[in-house]
């Protein structure tokens, strides 16, 4: 349908998989996230979440039927809020043991 609207999204979910893979790997976040973010590797698969969410908002712009189309929107819609939830879960506050 159009596809230049999903160039954006296309972009946004390549740099969430580059910071994503770079915060399980080896703990970095950016320098505005570091205060808040407790655990960078959930935060990072976090990331990795919303990316695939992103891709697949992209990917249902590309399908020709409404049916399919809005089915898969919705999918990644659901797969971006579980992403919202990983990334709050890793902002929480370590527990003392």
């Amino acid at each position: 349908m159009t596809s230049y609207l999903a160039i954006p999204g296309i972009v946004l979910g390549i740099a969430l998989v580059i910071s994503g893979v770079a915060a399980i790997r080896s703990g970095w976040v950016f320098r505005w996230q570091r205060r808040h973010v407790q655990r960078p590797a959930v935060f990072g698969w976090a990331q990795l979440v919303v990316a695939a969410g992103l891709f697949l908002q992209a990917g249902s712009l590309l399908a020709d039927d409404s049916v399919v189309r809005s089915a898969v929107s919705l999918a990644g819609l659901g797969v971006m809020l579980a992403g919202l939830l990983v990334s709050v879960g890793a902002q929480m506050s370590k527990r003392a043991r």
